[in-house]
């Protein structure tokens, strides 16, 4: 019998699936490396597992990073330097690590970070090696988290079951069965009295953890700003993260994430080499978002026409709610257009173009380079 109901429901689903889908409106458009205009050119390097990239700030480099892997669940992390056209210059070898969600962004013409972790990986481009690397203190990651987190359990601990025994109290409540959770002792007719006035209890003390836990944290983290010696401001350039990079008393520098306990004021931010024009666009990046506007840069445009959610399996996609895009990316005076499974990815500068004009995405970890013939 719940064979056939899963069965059932796999057929419920299926057929839902397939009415709320939609067929490819654009059957002739290609996909990438494909394009609808013969006088642009799409290539792609021949590197695979392309995370992110970024240009110099001369544009005339491209630093991207490239994930292998390595077995185990990790991957072998590079960090390659290619020219204006694609072509590899110098490669630095980064770590076996995990895949996990990062960040490339340059801090000023000589210096690249590499946001991996909660660990800020300072470059030098000149002679591309990692010169520093920086670690992030945060609410859950500090010197003293772990020792302020038994203090702030037991604090709250014992002010939640001090007002437990008050509400029991209250509603003539003696004991409670643990597995249960009926009333063993006591008033049962007051049980939906005493269960809505412990819900709120516990929810109040859970938003006390979470109180306590940032003013612990920002008093260390004002305490060691007290007695830096050097500070530099960095704003993730995806999100309205903060922090304040600071050389504390013991000689290392460490990035604080700002609170808004934390004071900004007298502090110099770093001015990254980020596109003017894409404020407001900066999701165009992100894996995980659908932007309804394009990018500019100079001559150079991208931007999504049209997205769709495809019939059930069409494409060799997995699942129902797969999405296809279709994009229209200008070079020059020339457009063309090609569509995609996911939405593509572009610098973290978001600059689509180098400085002879190649204009450059990433889609299926590869990179292509679009450039007129």
């Amino acid at each position: 019998m719940r064979l056939l109901n899963f069965l059932l429901l796999m057929g419920l689903f299926s057929f839902l699936a397939a009415c709320w889908a939609e067929k490819d409106r654009h059957p002739e458009m290609p996909f990438l490396p494909g394009a609808t205009n013969s006088r642009i050119k799409i290539d792609s390097a021949e590197y695979a597992g392309i995370d992110r990239f970024i240009f110099s700030a001369d544009r005339k480099k491209i630093y991207a990073l490239v994930a292998q892997t390595a077995g185990g669940g990790t991957y072998n992390h590079y960090l390659i330097e290619l020219d204006e056209n694609g072509k590899k210059l110098r490669e630095l070898y980064l770590g076996d690590m995990g895949r996990v969600p990062t960040t490339l962004s340059l801090l000023d013409s000589n210096t690249l970070i590499w946001d991996y972790s909660n660990v800020f990986y300072i470059v030098n481009l000149p002679s591309f090696k990692v010169i520093d690397e920086v670690f992030t203190y945060y609410q859950y990651d500090y010197p003293k988290s772990k020792e302020n987190e038994k203090l702030i359990n037991e604090k709250v601990g014992q002010e939640f079951e001090a007002r437990r025994v008050k509400i029991a109290e209250k509603y003539d409540i003696q004991k409670i069965d643990s597995v249960s959770l009926e009333i063993v002792e006591g008033n049962k007719k007051n049980a939906e009295a005493y269960w809505t006035e412990f819900r709120a209890a516990k929810k109040e003390s859970d938003s006390m953890i979470y109180t306590l836990r940032q003013k612990y944290y920002e008093e260390y983290a004002n305490n060691e700003i007290k007695t830096g010696t050097w500070f530099l401001g960095y704003k993730l350039p995806e999100s309205d993260t903060e922090y304040l990079f600071t050389k504390v008393a013991s000689g290392k520098v460490v990035a604080f994430q700002l609170d808004k306990g934390i004071s900004r004021n007298g502090y110099d931010f770093a001015r990254l080499n980020l596109n003017p024009d894409s404020e407001v666009n900066r999701n165009f990046s992100s894996m995980y978002s659908y932007p309804t506007r394009g990018i500019k840069d100079k001559d150079c445009s991208l931007r999504i026409t049209e997205q769709i959610t495809t019939e059930y399996n069409q494409y060799k996609l997995k699942g129902p709610d797969k999405k296809l895009f279709y994009y229209e990316m200008q070079v020059g005076d020339e457009k063309t257009a090609f569509k995609w499974e996911f939405p593509v990815m572009v610098s973290n500068d978001f600059y689509l173009r180098s400085a002879n004009g190649n204009t450059y995405i990433v889609a299926n970890s590869k990179l292509y380079r679009f450039s007129l013939q």
